[in-house]
């Protein structure tokens, strides 16, 4: 009896395993009408899902034709993070793995950049005007880098482009925001679009660089890894203070995203 209490045991911890590797599920909000991609995320009033160990919060919005992606943080470490290390929203094909591609922006500061590493490593507890600083930063933010899932760059766009790709960042109310919007598969004007339509399920992996002075490791920086994630979560992320300035961990944020349709939501 003992033993098959520890089989039984075993079989709940392997499940546990997979469920935390499969990632958080998010279901899309169907929105008819089109998001103004702006950086702000006055949008996305309650659309917001908090996860407190990330100091992130996640919102998903698709129409027919596009979708729509908000990420916030009032952690200040997780804003210097996403702006210096670089960002990437990776979007998984559900059928077709050559059709998964990598989104950065912003990419990783340059050190051959003249003081673009100084002024992003400066420590935020010293910055009092974060919007000053994300807006110098943004403006030599002027490509957004495609690549594919071994981290090739397959093209580089300008941020106004044809493909239908739009990127803002902002910081508004004590909030950093990241906005993005992304052609799915039937209205795509390009090859770089979510293989995916509305009422299909995407997977999505949110990451930054991995940079080993986050964690205090004095061998340098290294390069983000590729795809890869962690769990979610759905409480309140910490608010401003003190607290906000420790060290963070690389995010590297799994997402099984349900998209809306317009059948569905009637």
């Amino acid at each position: 009896m003992k033993a098959f209490t520890l089989y039984i045991c075993y079989l709940l911890f392997l499940v546990s395993i997979v469920g935390c590797a499969s990632g958080k599920e998010f279901t899309s909000n169907f929105k008819k009408d089109e998001i103004l991609v702006d950086g702000n995320q006055a949008d996305w009033q309650n659309k917001l899902v908090a996860d407190e160990d990330e100091s992130i919060a996640l919102g998903f919005t698709n129409n027919e034709q596009n979708l729509y992606l908000c990420l916030t943080t009032k952690n200040r470490m997780r804003m210097m993070q996403i702006l210096r290390d670089g960002f990437t929203v990776w979007i998984k094909s559900p059928t077709n793995s050559k059709k998964t591609i990598g989104i950065k922006y912003p990419i990783a500061a340059n050190n051959s950049e003249p003081g673009s590493h100084q002024t992003l490593q400066r420590s935020p507890m010293t910055n009092e005007n974060p919007d000053k600083l994300l807006k110098e930063a943004a403006l030599k933010q002027t490509e957004i880098l495609i690549v594919n899932k071994d981290l090739f760059p397959l093209t580089a766009l300008p941020i106004i482009n044809k493909e239908g790709l739009e990127i803002k960042l902002g910081f508004h109310n004590d909030e950093f925001v990241y906005e993005m919007k992304i052609a799915l598969k039937n209205f795509c004007n390009g090859e770089y679009c979510a293989d995916a339509n509305a009422g299909d399920q995407i997977e999505i992996t949110l990451q930054t660089e991995k940079n080993e002075m986050n964690r205090g490791d004095k061998r340098g920086m290294g390069q983000g890894g590729g795809m890869g994630g962690q769990r979610g979560g759905n409480r309140k992320p910490p608010e401003g203070g003190m607290r906000n300035f420790k060290p963070l961990d690389q995010l590297n944020y799994d997402i099984k995203l349900n998209l809306a349709s317009d059948k569905i939501s009637k």
